[in-house]
């Protein structure tokens, strides 16, 4: 059997975030801000994923982590995709996230190897806190992207990655814990 899956740091509740994301929510119905319990970095989207890649999948995430200790990531500024014309998302930066890039690199050299297609796009550690569904919403989210664009929204210390199951609904998606990969204190 097949779940919809995805490799990922969450973020978890960011008090500082609160103000940014009511205000993207109150850009209208053109602007859809991310379920604040949902705010994660995918390092690695899978997609259709069998359950029987689960166990190798733990070999991959406890591979992609080895070495690599805990970290506390800032979150800082914010901008939307792509950087010009109408925006699709918006999102903000995350200070201290080049051990994140390393972990997403192994991740996809390995899932290849599984036979998940690669992301044809380099890693960009990001938060993506709204995506824009109407392009007649796209120069307010900009314009406030830009407000907020050397913001501080706090941090965050990340100690595991995490593979996760997305189950989409009318809604919006339900996120449950497959497996969680510990990054070694040591």
């Amino acid at each position: 059997m097949k779940f919809r899956a995805f490799i990922a740091v969450e973020m978890g509740h960011l008090p500082e975030l609160v103000h940014f994301h009511s205000e993207l929510s109150d850009l209208g119905p053109g602007v859809k801000a991310v379920d604040t319990s949902h705010l994660h970095v995918t390092l690695k989207f899978l997609g259709d994923t069998e359950e029987s890649f689960v166990p190798k999948l733990n070999d991959i995430m406890s591979s992609a982590i080895n070495g690599i200790k805990p970290l506390t990531i800032t979150l800082r500024g914010s901008g939307t995709f792509p950087p010009k014309g109408n925006a699709r998302v918006v999102w903000v930066g995350l200070e201290g996230a080049e051990p994140l890039g390393v972990i997403a690199s192994r991740l996809e050299a390995s899932c290849r190897e599984l036979g998940f297609e690669p992301e044809g796009r380099a890693f960009k550690p990001h938060l993506t806190l709204a995506r824009i569904k109407d392009p007649k919403a796209s120069g307010s989210a900009i314009l406030l992207a830009e407000r907020h664009s050397s913001s501080e929204f706090g941090s965050v210390k990340v100690d595991k990655i995490l593979l996760k199951k997305s189950v989409l609904g009318p809604q919006g998606p339900t996120y449950t814990t497959v497996l969680t990969s510990p990054m070694a204190s040591q």
